[in-house]
């Protein structure tokens, strides 16, 4: 008993800045948006253009060249947008925070400073962009003649879980990457493989009975999964009691055991950087 409370002593110190430090990670994450489109022309409106230049190509590609079909009356553009959206938070989350220790070591040779805010700079950053993205699938929504309902809300609850899952996953691979540089190239393959095995740009009714249990474990697609349920079929996350309970069991599993990597590497990361 006197181990499990020192456990979770440890874990509340090492939690506490992403709570103390809270402005200094929104003024992080902050700076992070304005100098990503320092010099150029366009600036922000980059934001939107990636985005939709993206979307364009997969509904040119399975939408009118493969004839993806999607269930009941739904358009695909605005089936795949709303997969795309939450796909597109989870993945830059993860993709950037394998790299942030590296790429702020001036800040983490500082022995004052608490390096395990920067996976959170990173998710308060993706925001920015996820907010483009939300923007994009509201208009197609509205475009389609998709009906507006109060199941909006919910995509906070599956943002939140996203979140929690994106953390844990940043934290671990944050604190490794100093150690092993070739991770975020890792990271980014291993990206790249996942959003293929996640039904976004196909639907998973294709696929064998036999198989489809393998796709509901991905924690991936309980999130694609609940924002076409929030934005589109109007289905409420408690509908899934077994998936929302291994989601969750999955996402604190994760949490826990980045958090324990990061802080047991943390005090080398001067030493590597």
């Amino acid at each position: 008993m006197l181990l499990k409370n020192k456990s979770i002593m440890k874990f509340l110190t090492f939690i506490s800045p992403l709570f103390t430090r809270r402005y200094l990670i929104l003024e992080m994450a902050k700076r992070e948006i304005l100098s990503k489109h320092i010099g150029s022309f366009l600036g922000f409106a980059w934001t939107f253009i990636h985005p939709v230049s993206v979307i364009f190509i997969f509904w040119m590609v399975f939408g009118v060249g493969f004839k993806t079909k999607v269930e009941g009356d739904i358009p695909f553009s605005v089936w795949l947008v709303a997969g795309m959206c939450a796909w597109q938070f989870f993945s830059e989350i993860i993709s950037d925070s394998a790299q942030c220790v590296i790429s702020s070591a001036h800040l983490v040779k500082k022995t004052v400073f608490p390096s395990q805010v920067l996976p959170l700079v990173v998710i308060f950053k993706g925001m920015a962009a996820h907010l483009a993205f939300l923007l994009i699938l509201l208009i197609f929504l509205s475009l389609n003649g998709m009906p507006f309902g109060l199941c909006y809300l919910q995509f906070f609850y599956y943002l939140f879980a996203a979140s929690v899952l994106a953390m844990g996953v940043g934290w671990m691979a944050a604190g490794i990457a100093p150690f092993f540089r070739d991770l975020p190239q890792i990271v980014s393959v291993a990206m790249r493989t996942l959003f293929w095995f996640t039904p976004i740009v196909w639907n998973i009714s294709i696929m064998p009975e036999k198989i489809k249990p393998f796709f509901y474990l991905n924690p991936v697609y309980y999130l694609v999964r609940g924002y076409r349920d929030s934005f589109i079929t109007f289905v409420p996350f408690w509908a899934y009691p077994l998936d929302t309970a291994f989601y969750w069991a999955f996402a604190l599993s994760a949490l826990c055991l980045g958090a324990f990597v990061f802080k047991r590497l943390q005090p080398h990361f001067p030493d590597v950087l």
